[in-house]
């Protein structure tokens, strides 16, 4: 419950860090308070009623209450559209990887280099899988693998060039 917390809360919070970007930080202070407040009146409620549990419903739903006034309060200082592809793309992705360390846990031994590799797994499910889903996160990993672009070439039979940032460095021997 509170990963599902945690990531409500990050996109909460990049909402509040707009806002105070767009100099709302009045916005930002208000989703802020709602979300305290929000957060202390269930936390006294569902930690009487259900123990510590209650406590992980209380945050969750906290963060979304935040999540939904930071959007509606930014909406009003700006457009705002929701990327519902990609965010619908990232969930299958999220879906493939637990799916699959689920079904890999179980054979599994217990240790930390296992729970490692698991996770490492896992993660490298949910990387392919948003690679084969998401044209525009395709776009972007290939965008920032430009950055170690190193490229090797011979020009003639003399004289090679390496290229790095797509800055070239041409090494030629010296002429006999």
């Amino acid at each position: 419950v509170l990963v599902v917390g945690r990531l409500i809360y990050v996109y909460e919070s990049q909402l509040t860090n707009v806002l105070a970007a767009v100099d709302r930080p009045d916005a930002a202070f208000r989703v802020n308070v709602v979300f305290v407040a929000t957060n202390l009146v269930l936390n006294l409620g569902l930690v009487y009623a259900f123990g510590w549990p209650g406590a992980a419903v209380a945050t969750t739903t906290s963060a979304a209450v935040g999540l939904v006034l930071g959007y509606a309060l930014l909406r009003k200082v700006i457009a705002v559209p929701i990327p519902t592809r990609e965010l619908a793309n990232q969930a299958v992705a999220a879906v493939a990887m637990g799916v699959v360390v689920l079904a890999a846990r179980g054979p599994a031994p217990a240790g930390v280099p296992w729970t490692v590799g698991l996770v490492t797994f896992g993660g490298a499910v949910y990387f392919v899988g948003l690679v084969g889903l998401s044209n525009r996160f395709r776009a972007t990993v290939r965008r920032n693998l430009r950055v170690f672009y190193l490229n090797i070439y011979q020009l003639s039979s003399e004289t090679i060039c390496i290229s790095l940032y797509n800055y070239d460095l041409i090494l030629a021997s010296p002429t006999r």
